[in-house]
């Protein structure tokens, strides 16, 4: 929020805020609205938390993305699995992301992490 406040005295226009998780993305909104700043803004967060699922459904914030840390541990595993077994693996193991907007937010719970 203080980041953003500060951002904000320095009066550089801007129209898109990527935070770089949804706590960020939070304090975010909490400036513009300390400063009585409520359109002309988008801002996107990290993580797909609930609270900012929550604020993506209220029309707050327009997007998350979603990494999904349950298939993340689950990958991990099977990986690790893999290297104890000797099995060769590759040097990069990509992950699917979702960015969750009002558009499909409602194929999400609001309750947990994404």
């Amino acid at each position: 929020m203080q980041a953003m406040l500060d951002f904000l005295d320095k009066d550089i226009p801007f129209d898109i805020v990527f935070a770089a998780n949804d706590p960020s993305a939070l304090g975010v909104l909490a400036a513009l609205q300390k400063r009585n700043i409520s359109h002309g803004f988008a801002i996107y967060g990290v993580d797909g938390s609930p609270m900012g699922k929550e604020m993506i459904k209220q029309g707050h914030i327009e997007g998350t993305s979603a990494q999904f840390p349950h298939e993340m541990g689950i990958r991990s595993a099977s990986v690790a699995y893999d290297i104890l077994e000797g099995k060769r693996i590759s040097k990069y193991i990509f992950m699917p992301i979702k960015l969750i907007t009002s558009e499909n937010i409602d194929q999400y719970s609001l309750s947990g992490w994404q």
